[in-house]
Parts: C-alpha cells; structure tokens; sequence
C-alpha cells in the first residue's frame, strides 16, 4: 500500500478490522514498527502454516522478503521510504488483500 497522495506524513494509522457480514464498521490502530523489528517480527513465523505466505520487494537492488500472515486483520506495518507501506497481516475471510479504503 502506498501513502496517499497530498500526505505528507503519517502520525498515526487505523485500519478497519470489521468481520464479513459485520454493519458498523471497527477501526483499529495499527502499529508502526521500524524496519529491522518489523522484519525480526515477520521471520519468527513458521513457514510451513498454511496461513503464513511471502513475497519480495526490490529496495535499491536488494532484494527483501516479507513474510505475512493471511489470517488475521493487520497489527502492525512499516515504511522503507516512507511511501510504500508494508503490513504484517491481512484477514482472508475478509478480503483478498488489504484496502486502502478502510485506512
């Protein structure tokens, strides 16, 4: 997810965690972690859960993978260059990935 135009700064995010069939809408915050625990967090999840997946992003050349969990509404996310915004989680009974609409 990208940090939407026109903001210059993120203080603080909510997401909304409502569940399927819900009405009123749940916002949630989500926490920011810094690059290095949020990447510490992500790797001590075991891989072989069917509920955890991966993907790579390129960085400057380098490649990082992310680790996340499709299970759950996100908690936590984190900004390499303060743009692009990276979550721990997303709930796949929900949504089939997260929604800017609901930050």
């Amino acid at each position: 997810m990208t940090r939407p135009a026109g903001i210059d700064r993120i203080d603080w995010l909510k997401y909304d965690i409502q569940k399927l069939g819900a009405l009123v809408p749940n916002w949630e915050m989500v926490m920011f972690l810094p690059v290095d625990q949020f990447i510490d967090y992500m790797h001590q999840w075991n891989q072989n859960y069917t509920y955890i997946q991966q993907f790579d992003h390129l960085v400057n050349g380098y490649t990082i993978r992310f680790t996340f969990r499709n299970d759950v509404s996100p908690r936590y996310y984190t900004s390499i260059d303060d743009t692009t915004l990276f979550f721990d989680s997303f709930d796949n009974t929900v949504d089939t990935t997260l929604q800017s609409l609901k930050q």
